[in-house]
């Protein structure tokens, strides 16, 4: 067997290329806003460009038709499934988990799921074998429980290509179908980022019309990085920002990564949105989940 050749030149990459191509225009739409109207200028700005980016703008908006398919008593709380249509014809499953305790209307919170996660199953706590179980364990993963048993109703989504969303083919329940959605949704100009924010958005014009909900104080949670962008997306498209107030926490295993994106979105100055980023190992996530241990300024 002959050796493998060592890698090769930065001439013969392409990463290193863009980076010297983004070295070289630096970032056009970078923060840089002195007041709260420049601040309000550069959010349109960057917000417009990220929906042209993404093909936000090229989704197509339809009627929710809300329909709750099954509800279990889980003892302190209630777990629904609902299907709400977020595009014509394409719809998104999610749990519903509604306290047992105090009287309505609670303070929503959006829990995102991350990779390796059946999509909702693991934040709602819902295993489907006994792998799944000690996955769930090992990560702390059923956040959403945590909770809803603090008094919250949670609303847990399958991102597009996990879970019950998975595309056919050879892809177990803990696998998922986002790389191949993300090249599948090039030729009509969309993104797989794009779809994912307009899920949630679609999901909170469903979560306004929760009379169990009450919109003083929203909150949102995703773990790993995959479900933090899904956290972090509303923000810059709409959907959050226009809420009374908002706290949206991000978990992640790598330091840089989610304290870089977090800076990234976070002007707690200049609105009422909050960003929050934790970093902890896996093992400690939950409990961290509840309770955020940074506040970037």
């Amino acid at each position: 067997m002959k050796d493998v050749p060592p890698v090769s030149p930065n001439r013969f990459q392409t990463i290193p290329y863009f980076a010297r191509r983004l070295a070289e225009h630096k970032r056009r739409l970078a923060f840089s806003a002195r007041s709260r109207a420049d601040w309000q200028r550069w959010r349109r700005a960057l917000r417009g460009k990220l929906k042209e980016l993404t093909g936000y703008n090229d989704l197509i908006r339809a009627p929710l038709k809300p329909r709750i398919t099954e509800t279990v008593d889980c003892g302190d709380y209630e777990r629904q499934r609902v299907e709400i249509q977020t595009e014509p014809g394409l719809y998104m499953p999610l749990f519903v988990l509604v306290p047992h305790r105090n009287k309505p209307p609670y303070p929503p919170v959006i829990a995102a799921h991350g990779h390796a996660s059946a999509g909702k199953l693991a934040v709602a706590g819902v295993p489907f074998s006994d792998e799944h179980q000690k996955l769930i364990q090992s990560y702390n993963y059923a956040y959403g429980v945590d909770f809803v048993r603090r008094g919250c109703i949670v609303f847990c989504p399958d991102a597009r290509g996990f879970g019950e969303r998975r595309e056919k083919g050879p892809v177990t329940l803990l696998g998922q179908s986002c790389a191949i959605l993300n090249l599948a949704g090039f030729p009509l100009g969309l993104t797989l980022a794009g779809m994912w924010a307009w899920d949630l958005h679609r999901l909170v014009d469903y979560i306004k019309t929760r009379k169990a909900a009450v919109p003083t104080h929203w909150r949102a949670w995703g773990f790993p990085a995959a479900a933090c962008r899904r956290c972090m997306l509303p923000r810059w498209m709409t959907g959050l920002p226009a809420l009374p107030s908002a706290d949206i926490s991000m978990a992640s295993n790598n330091r840089s990564s989610i304290l870089s994106a977090a800076t990234a979105t976070t002007f707690p100055t200049c609105g009422s949105t909050r960003t929050w980023a934790t970093w902890v190992p896996c093992s400690r996530l939950g409990r961290c989940a509840l309770r955020p241990a940074r506040r970037m300024n």
